[in-house]
């Protein structure tokens, strides 16, 4: 089964970067990043893409685009080649927002931004999850509006490390706890420091549903 699922992988190599100084050379098998949508409470998700106009990292000097003009697909083994390094901030533009279905519901929910904000090194594969286990219940997903649905799925977005190499975020991956995630804030005083990182080194950027969330920092035209 794990091998079906790594063979079946649709990848996306870095499309250009800012190089980091000092990085050495990369060894052994590239850093794969898969992307993975979470099920909800009672709904299974039976579609999920989004058209992404820009994939990119924020680094403490640098920034660096990992796909443009993307469709992704979170439910077909998506990944993404990032270069070794050590990064602030993961942000995926999606314009047209993210299409999901699930028991016969169509919906395009609006999250235009979605931006996990952290410490964390692309020198082993990982997972970016959209979504928390349970992000949302059969009667929200029925009844509930597109931006509520939105809040919620953004909420529970976070990326994690891949121990074993299987591009599938399993429970003991889970139990390790989140390397940078959408709503991170710091248990001593409530404060979005996460964010405060980003902004404070790229500044602004975007618009849309995610708003204060676009804090990974544009990347520079190449």
């Amino acid at each position: 089964m794990i091998q079906g699922r790594l063979l079946a992988l649709s990848v996306f190599g870095v499309m250009g970067c800012i190089p980091q100084p000092d990085q050495g050379i990369a060894v052994g098998n590239p850093t794969v990043l898969a992307l993975q949508l979470a099920n909800g409470d009672g709904v299974d998700f039976t579609s999920a893409t989004g058209d992404a106009s820009t994939v990119w990292l924020t680094g403490a000097d640098t920034t660096c685009t990992l796909a443009t003009d993307a469709t992704l697909n979170l439910l077909s083994d998506t990944s993404i080649q990032p270069p070794p390094g050590e990064w602030t901030a993961l942000t995926f533009k999606f314009p047209g927002g993210i299409a999901l279905t699930a028991a016969g519901v169509e919906r395009t929910v609006p999250v235009s931004s979605v931006v996990v904000v952290g410490s964390f090194s692309t020198n082993g594969s990982l997972v970016l999850r959209f979504g928390a286990a349970n992000w949302v219940d059969a009667a929200t997903w029925q009844t509930g509006s597109d931006s509520e649905i939105a809040v919620l799925l953004e909420a529970g977005t976070a990326l994690y490390k891949d121990d074993d190499g299987d591009s599938w975020l399993d429970e003991a991956e889970e139990a390790e706890g989140s390397l940078a995630c959408e709503d991170c804030e710091d248990p001593d005083d409530g404060d979005d420091t996460g964010r405060d990182t980003g902004s404070d080194q790229m500044g602004e950027h975007g618009s849309g549903h995610a708003g204060a969330h676009d804090s990974g920092g544009a990347p520079s035209s190449q």
